[in-house]
């Protein structure tokens, strides 16, 4: 429809880049930070990350811990008075070395703004063996997140102390290590999960449905081809996982009409992934898991990145549960395909964000086709993730946390086109920016919560049918750049059932289709598709299917046909694939590599030339072991 593919074209838009002269890393390797005489590290991590980007105006504060001045003051003081002088927002790194010094996050923070940002690394020394007292006191904007080793208590008590702005909320992550209360709050938003039940020793108590007919003590049944929790029955196969989210040793047990067994993921051990067991028939009982269908995606997974509420990046890899073995590119990484979101997907996408207060979140879909649409389940929250390859992304994450930090910090400084801000400013007589401050997604959510589709209830609209003008419910309301602050991650729609959210499975197939493309009729322009009147028209026309009133939509048409056609007249080929140390075939392969100092890289041989040379390496060979032969048979014989 109409409403469909402006909405979709609204919503793929990608944010612009801040005219801003990044630096690319020449220039000398320390820069004096103040005339007190602490030093900035080019990179901390020499050998580790020496292809890392240079991220300008870095500090490892560490290292400026204990240093003293001329006058005997410390590192501390040195480091705020610093940060005093030349106003800089001052971006905290709180995260294990692994992470904060890696490849990903150096691209994004090699791409901020010098002038407007100075990046300092805690480090693993001073987050494991020093006091919070002795952590940077003065810093504005903080990235903390969890990983193996991270000690999480210690820096919730620092976000107490110092109060720096957290992009991503610390005291919502030990929530994402148990995921059981990970599946409740995905319940609790809307969002589909797979069929599921808890089996827990500790006695947890789910507010959705893992508990199943809970009374008392979790009652496990164990047949051959299905276990009961609880009075739930699961069927094989399904998938075992431990509630703790570190745990990754994953378990897919097969029903007996499989010919039964066990499948155990791991993490990625060289090319493995996952291995069969087909004598492991019976479930563990040694602690507490999540028991759920397994769902068939047709051999693939979706990873999906946000930044903020309104972006997001997703790629698709081969399911581990296809054979165990990983794919992976010439440079031996593993093969991701980039993937077209669905509109219920990107609705998924903004509720995580902000159900789970983690603004930069990956979490994992499956893909489903069910009947003439697709439904995506989640299947789990990582938390803070980021893309490992992609350029576009680190342009747009960069971006995205420019504009976010410094409409939290210093509004004033965020001019011109912002990402921020609404995509369309006025349609018609309607200016969108005194009216809400939400996308035009986030519109349409709005008024089908009014408008009473899918039980949300709310103020409704009154349409008039002769002019463009329409009535938002009291709630509408105005939107001025000192209170994006507090607009960015508190969008007004809501995230949970028990607030009015309607469940994302519920929310009318029109307007959460697959992706669109731009507008194909060219009778009907953007500011037709995105009209008030126009949307309410629709959603009248949805409570009263009699109505007359018309929609000026556009009907689909067809736009090519591609067909994928293999030859089948042809003989198979006659080769043979085979492994060979032989010296002469080695220094072929050498010497008509492009790299010649790194010789790792497959190498084809279609021209006429290297064919010759090929064809002449092979009979050498030949002629060598035909000696070979001949000498040892006439030896024989002698």
């Amino acid at each position: 429809t109409a409403i469909e593919v402006a909405v979709a074209a609204i919503s793929s838009t990608q944010p612009q880049q801040l005219k801003s002269d990044i630096s690319s890393g020449s220039g000398s390797t320390t820069e004096t930070l103040s005339s007190k005489g602490i030093m900035k590290k080019k990179n901390s991590t020499k050998d580790k990350n020496k292809d890392c980007p240079f991220i300008p105006a870095a500090i490892d504060f560490a290292d400026s811990l204990g240093a003293a001045g001329d006058d005997g003051t410390n590192g501390d003081f040195l480091f705020n008075e610093a940060k005093h002088h030349d106003g800089r927002i001052q971006l905290g790194i709180c995260a294990m070395d692994k992470k904060a010094r890696s490849k990903p996050m150096a691209e994004i923070l090699s791409r901020l703004d010098e002038t407007l940002f100075r990046v300092v690394f805690f480090g693993d020394d001073l987050i494991l063996n020093h006091p919070i007292e002795d952590w940077p006191s003065n810093i504005d904007v903080l990235i903390a997140f969890y990983s193996k080793g991270y000690p999480l208590q210690k820096a919730q008590e620092y976000v107490k102390l110092c109060k720096p702005f957290c992009l991503n909320d610390l005291d919502m992550q030990p929530k994402l290590q148990d995921r059981r209360k990970v599946y409740d709050m995905l319940e609790a938003s809307g969002i589909d999960v797979p069929r599921h039940v808890f089996s827990s020793q500790d006695n947890y108590k789910s507010t959705g449905s893992g508990d199943g007919n809970k009374q008392g003590q979790t009652i496990v049944e164990e047949f051959d081809d299905h276990i009961e929790i609880n009075g739930i029955s699961i069927h094989k196969p399904f998938v075992e996982k431990p509630v703790d989210a570190d745990d990754h040793n994953i378990a897919i047990y097969y029903p007996t009409s499989a010919g039964g067994g066990c499948k155990k993921l791991f993490r990625k051990i060289g090319n493995r992934s996952s291995e069969f067991y087909p004598d492991i028939h019976e479930i563990r009982r040694d602690g507490s898991y999540v028991y759920e269908e397994f769902v068939e995606t047709q051999g693939t997974d979706v990873k999906m990145y946000t930044v903020g509420p309104d972006y997001g990046h997703a790629e698709a890899r081969k399911s581990p549960t296809v054979d165990g073995k990983v794919q992976r590119n010439a440079d031996g990484k593993e093969l991701r395909f980039p993937v077209i979101l669905t509109l219920s997907e990107k609705e998924i996408a903004r509720r995580i964000v902000l159900q789970f207060k983690q603004f930069v979140c990956g979490f994992d879909l499956l893909r489903v086709q069910e009947g003439h649409s697709v439904v995506s389940y989640c299947c789990d929250v990582n938390g803070f993730s980021f893309v490992k390859n992609s350029r576009k992304y680190y342009d747009d994450c960069a971006q995205i946390l420019t504009e976010h930090m410094l409409a939290v910090m210093k509004p004033g400084q965020l001019l011109g086109f912002s990402t921020l801000d609404p995509l369309v400013t006025k349609v018609g007589n309607v200016d969108l920016i005194e009216q809400s401050s939400m996308s035009p997604l986030h519109h349409v959510a709005r008024m089908l919560r009014q408008s009473g589709i899918g039980g949300g209830g709310g103020n409704s609209n009154n349409v008039n049918g002769d002019s463009d003008s329409y009535t938002v419910g009291a709630d509408a309301e105005t939107r001025s750049l000192g209170q994006l602050s507090t607009g960015v991650m508190s969008c007004d729609d809501p995230t949970l059932l028990e607030e009015g959210a309607v469940p994302v499975r519920e929310i009318p197939r029109e307007l959460i289709s697959e992706p669109a493309s731009l507008p194909v009729s060219r009778n009907v322009s953007v500011e037709n598709f995105l009209s008030p009147r126009s949307i309410l028209t629709y959603l009248s026309r949805k409570q009263n299917p009699a109505s007359t009133t018309s929609l000026h939509m556009h009907e689909e048409e067809l736009r090519c046909v591609i067909a994928v056609v293999r030859h089948g007249d042809r003989t198979p080929k006659e080769k043979l694939k085979m492994n060979t140390k032989e010296p002469i075939i080695l220094q072929y392969f050498i010497d008509h590599s492009i790299d010649k100092d790194d010789c790792t890289k497959d190498l084809k041989v279609k021209a006429k030339v290297p064919m010759v040379k090929f064809l002449g390496a092979v009979r050498k060979i030949t002629e060598k072991y035909e000696a070979k032969i001949i000498g040892t048979s006439s030896s024989t014989t002698a």
